[in-house]
């Protein structure tokens, strides 16, 4: 567990969450959780909750996004807690997962098809830090 504080969860829509949180440095964070369906769910920027229990609670975790280079720092974190989530970021982070204890399962420059139908993704080509955009559908 890491030193963060973990102050709320809110739903902002059906299916849709976010848990923030305020670090000891000041910084706030916020996870997106997107209800794909059938129980499973896809997470935006993954942080380490306090209380794992209450992602858990909301359904069956399929698909850890990492946003860019920045949002990494707990991507190993949750992709330990769960092995079975497929792991999505640029493929340019590869490396950078590996030495998290992660690993790259979806590329976004490759976007799957399937998954487009509940949750599009747009690579930001150019971009300084392997930026993606994600929309539900």
């Amino acid at each position: 567990m890491s030193d963060i504080v973990h102050e709320r969860h809110r739903e902002l829509a059906k299916g849709l969450h976010v848990f923030e949180s305020r670090p000891p440095n000041g910084f706030g964070r916020r996870m997106t959780v997107v209800e794909l369906g059938g129980g499973k769910l896809a997470v935006h920027h993954p942080i380490d909750l306090d209380e794992p229990g209450r992602l858990d609670a909301l359904g069956q975790v399929e698909l850890i996004l990492v946003p860019n280079a920045f949002h990494t720092v707990e991507v190993g974190v949750l992709a330990q807690r769960y092995p079975g989530a497929k792991v999505a970021a640029s493929k340019n982070l590869e490396a950078k997962l590996k030495g998290l204890g992660a690993r790259l399962d979806l590329s976004y420059e490759t976007w799957p098809s399937d998954w487009s139908a509940q949750l599009g993704c747009v690579f930001l080509e150019g971009t300084r830090f392997d930026e993606a955009v994600f929309f539900h559908v």
